[in-house]
């Protein structure tokens, strides 16, 4: 994440700003300050977004051992 957008102010910033997609040119029409919220709030959140992470990590495990254990001519995997 690139914190430059966020900690700009509102119009054109004065250079680029790089991302994996390239470089953009940024203008912010307008800046709201967020508000800090009770944990409450947002602990379904978290959980659920921990959850997530968690099981997309196993996933990933799960599929890196079935092609490692795998026979399979004509292609490098590069593991």
């Amino acid at each position: 994440m690139n914190w430059q957008i966020f900690s700009a102010e509102p119009g054109l910033l004065p250079q680029g700003i790089e991302s994996r997609y390239g470089f953009h040119i940024v203008f912010i029409a307008r800046k709201v300050p967020g508000k800090l919220l009770p944990f409450s709030a947002v602990q379904q959140k978290i959980a659920e977004y921990l959850n997530e992470k968690v099981r997309r990590k196993a996933v990933a495990q799960y599929i890196h051992t079935l092609i490692v254990n795998a026979e399979i001519d004509g292609f490098d995997f590069k593991l």
